[in-house]
């Protein structure tokens, strides 16, 4: 569960439960869309969650509007408060997906564990540096790289599907 606190002496806030009676969604997407640093967007997102649709999963898609690639998902601007939305669908999803972007340091303070989409090895976008996995593991999270999942949505598809398994509503 995630937990927020007002104590400074954190480095990073702690979350607290948000609700115990949010929906349970077998896949959370981060589909964030970047003004700036458009080319570490991954324009996959509505390919992927369309994938993912017709294997039978539940899908959310969090994040605000204004920041997110549009997807067939359950979107957390159609709530209305999209902040609040996005982190009980985190807490509760059974898997998390995301880029290296802000969503991602929010789903691993709501979850142990997320999903992410990478080139190469381990590299946040083609061209760029590798992901800082430190910012992510240093408060307990872990990261599950797609390795080569750039341009292969069929590829990260497989995988969640693989991960997930059976779908909740199944």
């Amino acid at each position: 569960k995630c937990f927020v606190t007002n104590d400074v002496m954190l480095r990073q806030p702690v979350p607290m439960p948000v609700s115990d009676h949010a929906p349970v969604y077998d896949v959370v997407v981060c589909p964030r869309k970047r003004a700036y640093g458009a080319e570490k967007n991954w324009r996959y997102w509505p390919d992927l969650v369309d994938r993912l649709i017709a294997e039978g999963l539940s899908v959310f898609a969090a994040g605000v509007e204004a920041t997110s690639f549009t997807t067939n998902a359950v979107s957390a601007w159609d709530q209305p408060n999209p902040l609040i939305a996005s982190i009980n669908a985190l807490q509760n999803a059974r898997s998390v997906v995301a880029t290296d972007n802000g969503l991602a340091h929010l789903a691993l303070m709501c979850r142990p564990e997320i999903m992410m989409i990478v080139d190469g090895e381990d590299r946040v976008s083609p061209g760029y540096w590798p992901v800082i996995t430190d910012r992510f593991t240093q408060f307990g999270g872990r990261i599950d790289f797609i390795s080569n999942s750039w341009y292969t949505p069929e590829l990260v598809s497989a995988r969640v599907v693989e991960a997930v398994g059976t779908p909740v509503l199944a």
